[in-house]
């Protein structure tokens, strides 16, 4: 097993995987996230209707198998699926929330906007948080966060019922959900609404996977429990897939060790996943968590069919590239 190094506590929009790249291979929802951001500040409002429809009623999914509808909302709201969002000022913020208020006036669908909106005050809701542990939040950084929330859920809950119809509400009413800290039974209420309507929606399964994580509100235990209860609901589309991808939410440089991942069942999981999508971004992942694992066979493998399409940012630092083909005897690259 080669271990990583110089980790460092992450929020759960990091744990997400919402990871930015450089010039190398980007994370595909980065990519449409990017996307949306960029349509919104040239004001074509009518283009950002149109993908919104198509993304929701075709359930359309990127190339690493998860909802564009997922990075859309991402890169209107400021979540840090948009990589931009890490060095905006607060004249930045308000300008961004100017053109989603902009967008609503003439939208055909005004509730989409209206949903980035109030998704929007969560992501600035963490920025005032930041991305550490509790004990490093600051008291006016508590104070802004639970404003902000507190806005957000307020907006989620004065939008019409339509906008129910968009898998998204729920994301959003979740993510607030988890930084609210609900009691369990009002957030799983919540949840088995939305695995209900949309079951394949994967950002309802990443915070509650976080929700119930040993980090916020529950224990390792209870993560595994969940784990295996979305993985049984979703197991005769997606067989182990779901059970790599909410590790791989759940990444920790211990999850081989501690008891938290079984490594056959998450190698499963992303054989499955590269069959049906082999994007780049997945087999880089799969080849990291290899390297995590000691899977020297299934490493070189995968290494070797990375080829020249190396993702850095799924390797958390490009030097734990670098130790895991050495790991298995490969030169160096790049």
């Amino acid at each position: 097993m080669l271990k990583t190094t110089g980790l460092a506590a992450l929020s759960f929009f990091f744990t997400t995987a919402f990871a930015c790249t450089g010039a190398d291979h980007a994370r595909p929802l980065n990519v449409i996230a990017d996307q949306a951001s960029e349509l919104l500040h040239k004001r074509q409002f009518k283009t950002l209707d149109k993908l919104a429809a198509e993304f929701r009623d075709k359930n359309s999914l990127a190339s690493d198998g998860q909802p564009r509808l997922m990075g859309f909302y991402s890169g209107l709201a400021k979540s840090d699926a948009n990589c931009r969002t890490p060095n905006h000022t607060e004249a930045q913020w308000e300008e961004h929330k100017t053109l989603l208020t902009e967008w609503a006036r003439v939208s055909a669908q005004p509730t989409v906007p209206r949903l980035a909106l109030a998704e929007l005050e969560t992501s600035y809701a963490w920025r005032a948080r930041g991305s550490g542990y509790a004990n490093t939040v600051t008291e006016e950084g508590w104070v802004l966060f639970r404003k902000r929330l507190a806005n957000s859920r307020a907006m989620l809950e004065n939008m019409p019922p339509e906008a129910r119809n968009d898998p998204d509400w729920y994301s959003a009413m979740l993510t607030v959900a988890l930084g609210q800290g609900w009691k369990p039974e009002q957030f799983d209420q919540l949840y088995r609404q939305a695995v209900g309507k949309y079951p394949y929606y994967f950002a309802y399964y990443f915070t509650k996977g976080q929700f119930y994580s040993a980090k916020w509100h529950g224990s390792q235990d209870e993560f595994k429990d969940f784990v295996n209860e979305s993985v049984k609901a979703t197991e005769q589309k997606l067989g182990q897939t779901m059970y790599a991808r909410l590790n791989w939410s759940a990444y920790s440089n211990t999850m081989f060790q501690d008891g938290q991942t079984d490594w056959s069942r998450m190698k499963h999981g992303f054989d499955k996943m590269l069959a049906d999508f082999p994007d780049p971004w997945n087999r880089n992942n799969f080849a990291k968590f290899a390297c995590i694992a000691g899977d020297k066979k299934t490493l070189r493998e995968q290494l070797e069919l990375i080829g020249d399409h190396v993702a850095s940012a799924a390797w958390i630092d490009i030097s734990y590239y670098h130790s895991c083909r050495r790991f298995v005897g490969l030169p160096p690259k790049g």
